[in-house]
């Protein structure tokens, strides 16, 4: 069965980390997604996802991507608005 974990935490420069990891799903023993932003594009992205929902950055990350952090969604919605992350998945076969 399948444990994920959302984490989400800024740094004193502003950037902020999303993380996400899965444990037992599919033919994975487990993953890892994680995603950091510099200071403007925390911005862009929390001023973006305002639009949609309300609260902290980290409540409207969960709001509209899931608390499993739906990666492709994510993904294309920082692409379609020209935020920038960089980011390393990790997978565990």
């Amino acid at each position: 069965m399948a444990k994920g974990k959302f984490t989400y935490s800024e740094r004193e420069d502003g950037s902020i980390r999303i993380s996400y990891y899965d444990i037992g799903i599919g033919g994975y023993n487990g993953y890892e997604v994680i995603y950091e932003l510099d200071d403007t594009n925390k911005k862009s992205l929390s001023a973006k996802l305002s639009e949609m929902s309300s609260g902290t950055l980290e409540e409207m990350l969960i709001d509209v991507f899931g608390e499993c952090l739906d990666k492709m969604s994510f993904d294309s919605f920082c692409e379609e608005n020209g935020i920038t992350n960089s980011r390393f998945v990790w997978t565990d076969l």
